[in-house]
């Protein structure tokens, strides 16, 4: 009698609780970080070059991150997540760590539990997935650079994969040059994920 022991399946993560976009009442707009980097977004408050209902909310460069969602400002105590669970507005989550951002429009506390009218923001952060090494340099008109390293791996000690290890490692500094005067300044980021 032979048995076939197969890896089992990771959980996938979702961002509230759901395994299909499908499975939603709202729309949802996803924001890989492939799209973001390509389209020179590196705050929240730049989505509104790619999405048509996003606002900045009157945020700045070098201020708190503030959006707005059909042209109401987001509750910032309840309507900014980080995969799925509520975190402060004021609380800097850097895009560079990030694998993708969802806007939630419309009556999002159907789905969320408590929110404002406008919708929410879940910021799903990168996870190990592998062997990866990707670098990005970026260079504005005004002088603004901004370099950035995403690195990770996955091994396993013995021949059960079940039981392996990953890490991701991103690394970013930013030279900020903004349009409006005595705005420069320089932007880092370290974050880590290990499972």
């Amino acid at each position: 009698c032979s048995s076939d022991l197969t890896r089992p399946a990771r959980p996938r993560r979702t961002s509230f609780g759901f395994e299909r976009s499908a499975d939603w009442q709202q729309p949802v707009q996803g924001f890989s970080t492939d799209k973001l980097t390509q389209d020179g977004v590196t705050r929240l408050a730049d989505l509104e070059r790619l999405h048509a209902t996003v606002g900045n909310g009157g945020a700045l460069a070098g201020y708190l991150e503030s959006m707005s969602i059909r042209g109401l400002v987001i509750d910032s105590t309840h309507n900014y997540r980080r995969d799925g669970l509520p975190i402060q507005g004021g609380t800097r989550l850097a895009l560079d760590a990030v694998e993708r951002v969802e806007v939630l429009e419309g009556l999002s506390g159907m789905q969320a539990g408590q929110s404002s009218p406008g919708g929410l923001a879940n910021l799903v952060v990168k996870r190990p997935q592998g062997h990866l090494r990707h670098a990005d340099v970026a260079l504005d008109p005004r002088g603004g650079l901004l370099t950035a390293l995403d690195i990770g791996d996955r091994w396993s000690a013995d021949e059960d994969t079940a039981h392996d290890t990953g890490w991701r490692l991103n690394l970013a500094r930013e030279r900020l040059r903004p349009a409006y005067d005595g705005g420069q300044g320089e932007r880092h980021t370290l974050a880590l994920a290990a499972d």
